[in-house]
């Protein structure tokens, strides 16, 4: 998460944080969390329409066949469900254990074939936007070549 958090802090991506990460976030004690939550973008909880309710327990149902048992069960479903709302990949950790094997990383490809959302280790957001980044500068050294325009001073940093 550090070099997501730096590239944040550079302009380069956005974080969104979910309402419900924040909530979390509140509730746990570590004020130094707490503080960095707040410092960002999140999420607002609405009333959900009806699309919305459908997918809220279409997301349920993939994460928790039996229903959500608990509250943070319901939480998991409203943190995929603001990945959904708000097109945005859900980087988390959640099912990325034995322990855990089935949280929201273990049913990433149904979340992804059923509903569209992008569900990801912070470890391959980094790959992702270092690819981007990669290509990006590639482009605008093509440019370079064909046009003879200087590239600009952030191609090739990241």
């Amino acid at each position: 998460m550090n070099k997501l958090e730096k590239w944040e802090r550079d302009d380069l991506i956005t974080i969104i944080i979910s309402g419900k990460v924040l909530e979390e976030s509140r509730k746990g004690g570590n004020r130094q969390r707490s503080q960095k939550a707040v410092g960002g973008v999140f999420t607002i909880p609405t009333s959900p329409n009806n699309e919305e309710i459908d997918i809220l327990r279409k997301i349920e149902k993939i994460l928790f066949p039996d229903g959500a048992k608990n509250i943070n069960e319901k939480n998991d479903v409203d943190i995929v469900f603001d990945a959904w709302k708000y097109p945005a990949i859900l980087i988390t950790a959640d099912g990325d254990s034995k322990r855990q094997a089935c949280g929201i990383l273990g049913n990433k490809q149904k979340l992804k074939n059923i509903l569209d959302i992008d569900v990801m280790t912070d470890k391959e957001a980094v790959e992702l936007v270092e690819t981007k980044i990669k290509k990006r500068d590639e482009r605008y050294r093509r440019i370079e070549l064909e046009t003879g325009q200087k590239l600009p001073s952030w191609v090739g940093k990241d």
